[in-house]
């Protein structure tokens, strides 16, 4: 790894540190249903993750994203570039919040925007 690729993790981790939202991932899983079809299943949660929240402006919520999809979000979730996130996701957070996540983009490599919207409920 480069030093500026180092030095911009650094700098990710700090951002993500200074706000921490610690955050639990329920991936969506699905069963066959014995005729072809999928049905859902009880979620899969993982083990809490830091992120940290960044609301959006909001002229600035419809995005196209690289691969051409045009999508609404609320706000982002900042995390590193390992983190263990997925479209389709739901994240909680300890307020009790729960989001959806819509996109992730890996663009800059020393970390990941995850656009999610609130789901209430």
């Amino acid at each position: 790894m480069q030093a500026d690729q180092r030095y911009a993790e650094k700098q990710t981790r700090a951002f993500i540190k200074y706000r921490e939202t610690p955050v639990v991932v329920e991936r969506p899983q699905t069963v066959d249903d014995g005729a072809g079809g999928r049905l859902p299943a009880t979620p899969l949660t993982l083990p809490p993750q830091k992120m940290r929240r960044v609301p959006v402006a909001l002229n600035k919520q419809v995005i196209t994203t690289e691969d051409g999809r045009t999508l609404r979000f609320e706000l982002y979730f900042v995390a590193m570039p390992d983190a263990d996130v997925q479209e389709e996701d739901l994240l909680r957070t300890e307020d009790g919040r729960q989001y959806k996540v819509m996109f992730i983009s890996s663009i800059p490599e020393h970390r990941l925007s995850v656009g999610a919207t609130e789901v209430m409920g």
